[in-house]
């Protein structure tokens, strides 16, 4: 199966709905941007590495991409965290008080 039962069958019954997902492809994914593009999603990236694809649209069009034969499985792109450091340090807000710097509260 390339996709999880549940997510098909959320897919199925909201087919309008915008989904981000990582389409994994049995090659190199550069190759099947324009694939991925003519079944109606957006490509954000495609990464050589993994030979994955970050791709957002409306879950029929998901569903779509899931009847290619280059496709090995597709999943819901989410953001993760490791080891609880937050991805971006920097958005945490600073304040100087008293010539200090503080984090603010």
């Amino acid at each position: 199966m390339k996709a999880r039962e549940d997510l098909m069958r959320m897919w199925r019954e909201d087919p309008c709905a915008r989904v981000s997902v990582i389409v994994h492809t049995l090659d190199a994914a550069d190759q099947h941007v324009e694939g991925v593009e003519s079944c109606g999603l957006s490509v954000a990236r495609a990464f050589r590495l993994t030979n994955t694809i970050a791709a957002s649209g409306l879950a029929q069009d998901v569903l779509n991409v899931l009847e290619e034969p280059w496709v090995a499985r597709v999943e819901l792109d989410q953001t993760i965290t490791t080891m609880g450091v937050d991805s971006n340090p920097a958005d945490k807000a600073v304040e100087r008080k008293d010539d200090q710097w503080m984090k603010a509260s």
